[in-house]
């Protein structure tokens, strides 16, 4: 690829030469293979660690399900038999659980 590039070069280079007008051209060599390896290291870690996160998220998921479930059990069953704060708890339980759950 690169010597494809470094041809192309020439033959600009060449082909402005001889129509009269000054050129110059400044390039570089660099290898990029361990960059290149490098950079295809991490897109497979990242994907990798999406993939983890989507487990982790996944099985949180269940037992958040079951928290708000009992906590809306517990709230219409003895709502009307507990006090006001017992209420706001439940009510907070409840609103941060779906909140958790509607995370991604």
């Amino acid at each position: 690829m690169i010597e494809n590039q470094s041809e192309k070069i020439r033959q600009l280079s060449d082909a402005l030469a001889e129509k009269g007008k000054p050129i110059e051209i400044m390039g570089f060599d660099i290898d990029v293979t361990d960059l290149i390896h490098a950079q295809n290291e991490l897109e497979e870690k990242n994907k990798e660690l999406e993939a983890y996160a989507f487990t982790v998220a996944h099985d949180l998921k269940a037992p958040l399900r079951r928290v708000k479930a009992f906590s809306e059990l517990l709230f219409e069953e003895y709502s009307t038999k507990i006090d006001e704060s017992a209420n706001e708890y439940l009510s907070f339980i409840i609103k941060n659980v779906t909140n958790l759950g509607n995370l991604k």
